[in-house]
């Protein structure tokens, strides 16, 4: 029991970061990533806060049932939860149970297997309980403000939250070998993964601008009602009615058939409980002594001299495109930039003629521009610590300290630039943009995006750990992203609010000549100078500071 006791304590200060009691805080970093998720909670949480109110008051055959209504969408959210937690149960068990980076040095201990398994097997499926409890209890906690039911209510919140990560437990573990097999056939075809990558943030982000369009439409008109209707309810019934185990969950919150419901929701809980763990301790046992659950393929490469500059930053981008992560953080989303830039302006385009009779297609361009080129550049702030503990043997290389750095920035800035063509290309073929206005959203963006490259590169020069696994590289880099979000997304507003609001003020007592001198000098000084404050952050003591990083 006292091996369990240490090795549940250490899986959890792994995964779980309020465990850590002795790691350095970084207040600011943690502030941050607080501060943008809780706008977007709210966001979030208010449109469907308004959803949930309107569409309990749809009425079918013309009479109005709140109840079923809302039992109707309450199921369709908690099988998009599902889902969900299926999807992030996935990835979670294959790295907890399947991928583990720590049985080299577990097995060397005085631990049974079992020991190890059931750690794991716990760990697992409180990783998927936590995302529960983040996904459920706000849903709930909306439609117990818009219904006001009886005290059952939270018994089945209580219930829903307990047992339904179950169920998706049960289901990533069926689905993770297939899920393994299929990571391994993408791992060695990385264009075919790349394509994969951008076709769901594809998707993603469609799903995203529907989302935005009801936001819109709440905005313009005051209600979202018209939207949904009879043929919309009864389309949402019959997609639905087959949705098990799902609206068991669904009728015991909303106290419908509870005896049947709660008889075959412990059988249910009794059968996938008990399958999950065997199931899960077949897999353990078959990967435990073997390095992964599949044999990877190793080809051999040709190995041709290249010029020294030319090596180093062909290494960037090795180093990039052989990493799935590394893929999808910087390459997939830089080529669906476009993409992405392309359902927002179309829809904030058509929001702000609707709503204020503007016509602003410049101005959204570079704001959006801005905005997204932000995002893009997160991926600079493992620029060091990516390298690992290789980056230390670039102290012994032949070229000068600022050069390996370059290496580096010319990299991002490379696949940034070209993103950002891509994108300016793509705002003068949808949007009235003047090719004037479209070099100068190009010229800024790159100069923008370049200061966003210095900044995360010397952030995590600062701060680099050279000896961290993938998992720790992603939980310390996030502090560091969040500083560079935030610097980005507020000299971003100043340039886009100060860009808009410059012409709409000083268009009422200026010429529009005088107006457009004005506002571009704006946009360029604070471009600018938001570039040599960075260029001058980057270069100071930086050759001290490489000098003594170490491990």
């Amino acid at each position: 029991m006292n091996s369990f006791s240490v090795l549940f304590k250490q899986e959890c200060k792994e995964y779980f970061p309020f465990f850590r009691k002795n790691e350095k805080k970084d207040i600011v970093g943690n502030g941050l990533s607080f501060a943008i998720i809780l706008i977007l909670a709210v966001g979030i949480i208010f449109l469907f806060l308004s959803v949930v109110s309107t569409y309990i008051t749809v009425e079918l055959n013309r009479v109005e049932a709140p109840y079923e209504r809302a039992s109707e969408l309450l199921n369709a959210m908690y099988v998009i939860i599902s889902i969900l937690l299926v999807v992030f149960g996935l990835e979670k068990i294959r790295k907890v149970v399947n991928d583990q980076k720590d049985k080299a040095i577990l097995l060397r201990l005085p631990i049974k297997s079992s020991t190890i398994f059931l750690v794991k097997f716990i760990i697992s499926y409180l990783l998927l309980l936590v995302m529960g409890i983040i996904l459920i209890l706000p849903t709930n906690i909306i439609f117990y403000i818009v219904l006001k039911p009886s005290w059952t209510f939270f018994l089945g919140t209580l219930i829903t939250i307990l047992f339904l990560p179950s169920i998706s437990f049960f289901i990533a573990i069926l689905l993770v070998v297939p899920y393994t097999l299929l990571l391994n056939f993408f791992n060695d075809k990385k264009i075919l993964t790349l394509i994969s990558y951008i076709l769901l943030i594809g998707i993603g982000f469609y799903a995203y601008s529907l989302l935005l369009n009801i936001f819109r439409t709440l905005l313009e008109t005051g209600s979202i009602k018209y939207l949904f209707n009879e043929n919309f309810v009864i389309t949402l019934q019959n997609m639905l009615k087959y949705a098990y185990p799902v609206n068991i969950f669904t009728s015991i919150t909303m106290n419908n058939n509870l005896v049947i419901s709660w008889i075959i929701l412990f059988a249910l809980i009794i059968i996938v409980l008990v399958s999950s763990f065997f199931l899960s301790r077949v897999m353990f046992y078959h990967t435990l002594y073997r390095n992964e659950l599949t044999k990877e393929k190793i080809k051999k490469t040709n190995i041709n001299p290249k010029k020294p500059f030319v090596a180093i930053l062909k290494k960037e981008f090795i180093l990039t495109w052989r990493n799935n992560a590394y893929l999808f953080s910087y390459f997939a989303i830089a080529i669906a930039m476009p993409l992405i830039i392309y359902c927002c302006f179309t829809l904030f385009k058509q929001l702000l003629y609707n709503s204020l009779g503007l016509t602003l297609d410049f101005e959204l361009g570079l704001f959006l521009t801005l905005i997204f080129v932000v995002l893009t550049n997160t991926y600079c702030a493992t620029n060091i610590t990516r390298d690992g503990i290789a980056f230390l043997k670039t102290k012994t290389f032949p070229y000068s300290v600022k050069k390996i750095l370059l290496s580096k920035v010319v990299f991002c800035f490379i696949v940034s630039s070209i993103s950002i063509i891509a994108s300016t290309i793509m705002l003068g073929i949808i949007g009235d943009i003047s090719i004037l206005n479209l070099l100068v959203i190009l010229i800024l963006a790159i100069f923008f995006s370049t200061s966003q490259i210095l900044l995360g590169t010397r952030f995590d020069l600062n701060n680099a750990k050279l000896i961290l696994s993938q998992y720790e590289i992603d939980r310390e880099s996030s502090k560091t992203i969040a500083k560079l979000v935030f610097i980005g997304l507020v000299m971003s507003l100043f340039i886009g609010i100060g860009l808009i609001g410059g012409k709409l003020l000083l268009s009422v007592v200026l010429s529009e000549i005088v107006t457009n001198v004005i506002v571009y000098m704006y946009i360029f000084i604070l471009t600018l100078g938001f570039f040599i404050v960075s260029y001058i952050y980057y270069i100071h003591n930086v050759e001290e500071q490489y000098l003594n990083l170490v491990c």
